[in-house]
């Protein structure tokens, strides 16, 4: 049941904010050069960065504290904003990555625990 549970609070998280950044990227694709528009996006822009931000905070608050955790953002960070690696391809490559460690991490942890 957790796999589903978890799935469900990822989909909830994100999938509304995901529609909404793509309505937004067709409407600029077809009104973005009217005043009206770049001024309304202007206003929009720090609303949205503190929303992103708010999550993220979020998001670490219940992050498990270990090295591993500070280790993958810091290399999402490294990848995409100093090194300007595409943000898809930064996250296909950690993702699996961190997810794997954490597996593992979790294995030698039952181990530890079953052993008397």
């Amino acid at each position: 049941m957790a796999p589903r549970g978890a799935a469900a609070a990822v989909a909830g998280l994100y999938f509304c904010p995901t529609i909404v950044i793509i309505l937004i990227g067709f409407a600029y694709a077809q009104w973005g050069q009217t005043p009206l528009v770049q001024h309304l996006l202007s206003g929009l822009m720090p609303a949205a960065t503190g929303l992103v931000i708010a999550t993220s905070l979020r998001l670490l608050a219940g992050l498990e504290r270990h090295w591993t955790t500070l280790f993958f953002a810091a290399a999402t960070f490294v990848g995409s904003f100093l090194l300007g690696l595409p943000l898809l391809l930064v996250l296909g490559v950690l993702g699996p990555c961190a997810i794997l460690m954490a597996y593992w991490r979790a294995k030698r942890r039952r181990q530890g625990d079953a052993t008397p």
